[in-house]
């Protein structure tokens, strides 16, 4: 469910890691669910997990956002996690 999930993740008193989530939610879309995420969070890294992205969502998805199509495998699955989750070393020191 996207809107309870969107409301847990504003709740949490901790900072949050990562969002994983789906694009087809039933009551949003994994888009809108990212547009609320960005509204308070522009760098948590957000992977999006799908068997299907419409071409022009896909346009949409941007800034710390990957994706991955179902099914999973799960060694692809922790190696992208891991790697979303490293430190940037592209910035300037």
């Amino acid at each position: 469910n996207g809107r309870e999930g969107v409301e847990q993740w504003g709740l949490s008193r901790t900072p949050v890691d990562i969002v994983v989530c789906d694009f087809e939610l039933g009551d949003m879309t994994g888009q809108d669910v990212i547009n609320h995420i960005r509204l308070r969070d522009g760098r948590v890294p957000i992977l999006v997990v799908s068997g299907y992205i419409p071409d022009d969502a896909l346009a949409a998805l941007c800034g710390h956002t990957a994706l991955m199509e179902k099914p999973v495998n799960l060694d692809e699955f922790t190696a992208l996690v891991a790697s979303l989750l490293a430190p940037c070393t592209d910035a300037p020191a």
